[in-house]
């Protein structure tokens, strides 16, 4: 009890020399050595260790120690950065031209584009140049992979492909034409006929002459035909009579 009195009024009577930083006051252990006392948020002999010793703020910004926050520090963010140690931008600096706008996005900014442009500001127009070979025209198709806009050609006859790049050369028969149809060339026949290449008449395979007249193949006829008639007969498949009483010696035709 004595020698404890003793120590005591030996620490009252002496100073405590230690220089503690960042607010933290110097005291006498129970021991009777000296020591610093650290405010929250500091730590070390001197009170002169904290977490912004580590520079836990990016992008410029500036740690400030804040016993309020479950790091015991802050961040003070430059203009265009967020986030608890300013690692979110808040502006997007990509430039993008023709109407797009800039996104950002985790592994750098993007460029959304408009409808019909390219590239990786926007820079690109899909229809300029004009892709279209041999006079077609360009427009501008759905976005189609990774939201890339596409175009599509109309081609003039008789050329077709992606790029109207592609000629039409079937060898059509009897007034047929090459068209395409499903990406491949065809021949597109007159009535009457058919086949790969027109060469096969069908417009009297039904017999559709009546009264002994004759089929004879005309794609110059809407059904692909026309009927020879005996001369009392007519109409266009020889289905009418004629019914004239001639005289004299007199014979009817139908004109």
């Amino acid at each position: 009890m004595r020698r404890r009195l003793m120590r005591f009024l030996q620490q009252t009577m002496q100073t405590c020399t230690v220089s503690c930083r960042n607010g933290g006051s110097c005291q006498f252990d129970r021991n009777g050595f000296q020591a610093c006392v650290c405010p929250t948020g500091y730590t070390g002999y001197f009170c002169d260790e904290s977490p912004c010793d580590q520079y836990p703020c990016v992008n410029v910004g500036t740690c400030v120690v804040d016993p309020t926050q479950s790091q015991d520090f802050r961040c003070n963010c430059a203009n265009g950065f967020t986030g608890s140690t300013c690692g979110d931008k808040t502006f997007c600096n990509l430039p993008c031209f023709n109407g797009g706008s800039c996104q950002i996005e985790p592994r750098g900014d993007t460029c959304v584009c408009l409808p019909g442009y390219v590239g990786l500001n926007c820079e690109d127009n899909v229809c300029s140049p004009n892709p279209c070979l041999n006079g077609g025209s360009c427009a501008v198709s759905q976005p189609g992979f990774q939201m890339q806009s596409t175009y599509m050609c109309s081609c003039p006859k008789p050329y077709f492909g992606a790029n109207c790049e592609l000629l039409c050369s079937l060898q059509c028969q009897n007034g047929g034409s090459c068209t395409v149809l499903g990406g491949l060339p065809i021949c597109a026949c007159p009535a009457g006929y058919s086949a790969t290449y027109c060469t096969v008449i069908t417009a009297c395979e039904q017999a559709p002459c009546l009264n002994g007249g004759t089929c004879n193949p005309d794609a110059s006829y809407p059904d692909g035909y026309n009927c020879s008639c005996l001369p009392q007969f007519g109409g266009n498949n020889c289905d009418q009579t004629c019914t004239v009483s001639c005289q004299n010696g007199g014979s009817y035709v139908l004109l």
